[in-house]
């Protein structure tokens, strides 16, 4: 079955898209609509990352802290940009499984069960509240 959604619009997921089914869209969707939630969690909990704290007041540790934070800030820029990819994947596959007669609920019903199966995160994660370590 042709439909919309699979057409290529020249982004990451086109690859991803040529592979989708009916058979297998409501669980390609669960699946990476979990993973991009969890890693929304994970990243805005580490945001406090983006400023981080010379160790000490010395020179040293003044340049080892630029040269740090340029680093984190390009990790961190490079987990946005997946996650961008992550979320425009699921909304063309949240598409493609309504073009192929899936339900919303079917849809939210693969996602939760997706979600539910990923490993469990530290209560501080899961409540989003990690947060900058004492002292800094």
């Amino acid at each position: 079955m042709d439909i919309e959604a699979k057409q290529p619009v020249g982004t990451a997921s086109d690859g991803l898209m040529s592979q989708i089914s009916i058979g297998n869209v409501l669980a390609v969707h669960g699946l990476l609509a979990a993973q991009a939630e969890r890693m929304r969690l994970l990243l805005d909990a580490s945001n406090w990352l983006r400023s981080i704290e010379a160790v000490g007041g010395d020179p040293v540790s003044l340049d080892a802290r630029a040269s740090f934070q340029y680093k984190i800030n390009g990790m961190l820029d490079a987990q946005w940009a997946h996650h961008r990819e992550l979320t425009e994947a699921t909304e063309r596959l949240r598409r493609a499984a309504r073009e192929y007669g899936h339900t919303d609920d079917m849809i939210r019903g693969e996602f939760e069960r997706a979600r539910d199966e990923l490993p469990a995160l530290s209560p501080e994660l899961a409540a989003g509240s990690w947060s900058r370590p004492t002292g800094q």
